[in-house]
């Protein structure tokens, strides 16, 4: 439970701010995703959900914090994750689980 919750509550939600609130336009252009949709629907992703993620964000109370203790934030996640499992392959014994798969 507790790493389910650090994962889907605050290390996402930073990745989320950081591909979708401040790098959108580079997110799109890294997929090549304007042929994917129908006409004007990337455009108009690109325009939205900026903002629309750096909201959610603020609404969470992550925006307290500056950028760089944000990806701080995030790194120590990845650690302990990488702490925790060592050299395991899943969190809780031989075969995956829901927080392998968070």
């Amino acid at each position: 439970h507790a790493v389910n919750r650090m994962l889907e509550e605050h290390t996402i939600q930073v990745c989320f701010y950081y591909r979708y609130g401040l790098h959108m336009s580079a997110f799109l252009k890294a997929l090549d995703i304007e042929h994917r949709f129908r006409e004007g629907m990337a455009e108009r992703w690109e325009r939205g959900q900026p903002e629309h993620t750096r909201n959610k964000t603020k609404m969470r109370g992550l925006t307290r914090h500056t950028d760089e203790e944000l990806w701080g934030f995030s790194n120590d996640d990845i650690q302990a994750i990488s702490d925790y499992l060592g050299k395991k392959k899943y969190f809780f014994g031989d075969r995956p689980t829901t927080a392998d798969c968070t």
